[in-house]
């Protein structure tokens, strides 16, 4: 990614007021506002760490907040990984935080193609924009990689207009050419809201990778000598910086002797780059790439989409443009058919964020949802007076508008399968996935969340639940806050505010679980995305345990470290 040629579109801010935006609740009416706050995220970290970010010079010289003028939506940075650490906070709440702060930083927006912005314009001329499916956010910026089906890693780029994505029912990471959820080739359909639309929705879906993550890839493939002979993902900073310079030597970084490569030196000073450029003091979000990278170290992202024009408030999304298969009924069967591919507007229902921080090289595996998706099952959690208290979404008089849910409890999920021709062939038919099945074939999909925030139901889990809601909420105030006090604005469409953290886990001390016990895992050990393992919730046992995503992505004594990623042996060519 270059420098060159970029506009300038965002607007420093300087100013910022460490209050509580005390209307409008945050999550209000989908978490128990009496949540007991466990996981704070303070004012002053929000402020040093969230929205700016600090260059090793001396004392330090922080960049930011920065604001985009396009939507204005406030950019957060990603969390320092190489330097986390949680031996200053509650293990677990410092974890649920990198999770939530790499979420944020993900759905920031990250327009560079617009007019440039003076850094000295005052904040009370910045408005709040509504987002659409034509605002770039980090995570479709070049910041990212897109995973195809042929195995090759392609760069993002929004230098003008967004490209059209193709977008298919692909959350199965265990081959690429395959369709459908973990575990098998199901699928989803969403429940239509007659408002709006008599259509359901399939749930579609991408993969994408951080860059860092395909330099790692790229030098595996092509055996690269020390020190980029990985057999792990980037474990700390001076891996990361390994990886980066391996960026740079290999032509995956265009631009060596300019910002770039001074912002590489400052944060990897034990292998400099000569400089040969004049480089300019970083006043946007592109001109920071190799800090951000380093910063971000590897990363694998996961995404849940459904349409857009099924939904009763799209606004309330992320959006973005996107080409998707479309099946329609066949008369006399109970199965349907691929009839075309349409261009349509998606909305983000469900994301895995997945990376590495200090000492992890198993990566930490956070999940997040749209608050609308699904009811949650009876859980525990602990008040603001300590008090244990139970909660639940599941009732025949509830009047939300659930996506995937008609809003009773569960125990089973309709599921209806995919057919194929061959490996290499596009998606033919969907049918029943059993024998058994006698609903029609696109009946909506009745979904709850089995074990709401990660862990298994019961008392127990009380303390957990508690740190997994309260995290969230403590974010979204800060971000209310930053709104509020930088910008005047007390009511913020920021689609950000729609999503929840439903649990994140990760190796007990960076060791690799095997997905057989859960004495290895920490975190929330039996946590389930609905849009992603919506089958597989009760499913993901080992030796009578629920390990949640290392039952799948636990890695075996003998095997390739790289193995806790499905995806990582399957890439064929990381494009520059």
């Amino acid at each position: 990614m270059s420098n060159k040629g970029y506009l300038i579109t965002f607007t420093a801010i300087t100013a910022f007021s460490s209050g509580i935006v005390s209307a409008n609740e945050p999550l209000s009416g989908y978490v128990p506002t009496s949540v007991k706050d466990t996981c704070n995220v303070s004012s002053d970290t929000f402020a040093s760490d969230w929205t700016k970010i600090t260059l090793p010079i001396g004392s330090g010289l922080p960049i930011g907040p920065f604001v985009d003028k396009n939507s204005g939506i406030v950019y957060i940075f990603p969390a320092d990984g190489p330097n986390f650490t949680s031996s200053t906070d509650n293990s677990d709440c410092s974890f649920f935080k990198w999770g939530t702060q790499m979420f944020m930083w993900l759905t920031s927006s990250i327009d560079d193609t617009s007019v440039t912005a003076s850094s000295s314009q005052s904040s009370n001329n910045l408005s709040f924009k509504k987002t659409g499916v034509d605002t770039p956010f980090v995570f479709s910026s070049e910041f990212f990689y897109r995973l195809n089906a042929d195995g090759s890693l392609t760069p993002q780029s929004h230098e003008g207009e967004l490209a059209l994505k193709s977008f298919n029912l692909s959350k199965s990471d265990e081959s690429l050419d395959t369709i459908g959820q973990a575990g098998g080739n199901d699928v989803l359909f969403t429940h239509p809201n007659t408002d709006v639309s008599t259509d359901s929705s399939l749930v579609y879906y991408e993969v994408l990778t951080n860059r860092p993550f395909g330099y790692v890839a790229d030098a595996t493939l092509n055996n690269a000598p020390a020190p980029n002979n990985y057999s792990e993902f980037v474990k700390d900073a001076s891996q990361t910086c390994s990886a980066i310079k391996y960026g740079f030597d290999n032509g995956f970084i265009n631009n060596k002797g300019e910002t770039a490569a001074v912002l590489y030196n400052l944060f990897c000073p034990n292998d400099k780059i000569s400089i040969t450029g004049v480089p300019t003091l970083p006043t946007s979000i592109p001109q920071l790439e190799t800090a951000i990278d380093f910063l971000s170290m590897n990363m694998e992202v996961k995404t849940a989409w459904v349409d857009a024009s099924t939904l009763n408030h799209p606004e309330n999304y992320i959006l973005q443009k996107g080409s998707i298969p479309i099946f329609s009924n066949v008369d006399g069967k109970n199965e349907m058919i691929h009839m075309w591919n349409k261009n349509a507007d998606l909305a983000l229902v469900g994301m895995h964020v997945v990376g590495t921080v200090k000492n992890h090289p198993e990566m930490v595996w956070a999940t997040f949802e749209h608050i609308n998706n699904a009811p949650n099952s009876t859980y525990y959690y602990l008040d603001k007076d300590g008090h244990t208290q139970s909660h639940t979404d599941t009732s025949s008089t509830s009047n939300k508008e659930w996506l995937l849910s008609n809003g009773m409890a569960v125990t089973e999920v309709n599921s209806y399968g995919v057919s194929y021709t061959d490996p290499d062939s596009s998606v033919n038919y969907i049918q029943p996935a059993t024998d058994s099945q006698t609903e029609a074939v696109s009946t909506p999909s009745n979904v709850n969340r089995i074990n709401p925030w990660g862990s298994i139901q019961g008392e127990s889990s009380a303390v957990k639940n508690t740190n997994v809601i309260s995290t969230s909420i403590s974010a979204m105030k800060r971000l209310k806050d930053f709104y509020s006090s930088t910008q005047g604005l007390s009511s913020v469409d920021d689609p950000r505010f729609n999503y929840i953290l439903t649990g994140a886990s990760w190796g007990e001390d960076g060791v690799f679980p095997t997905g057989t016990t859960t004495t290895t895992i920490a975190g929330t050990p039996a946590m389930a995305n609905t849009t992603m393992e919506t089958f597989q919730q009760t499913y993901l046992q080992k030796n009578g345990e629920n390990t949640g995503c290392f039952s799948c992505h636990g890695i075996t004594a003998d095997k390739s470290k790289f193995g806790v990623s499905h995806i990582f042996h399957k890439i064929k060519q990381v494009e520059k």
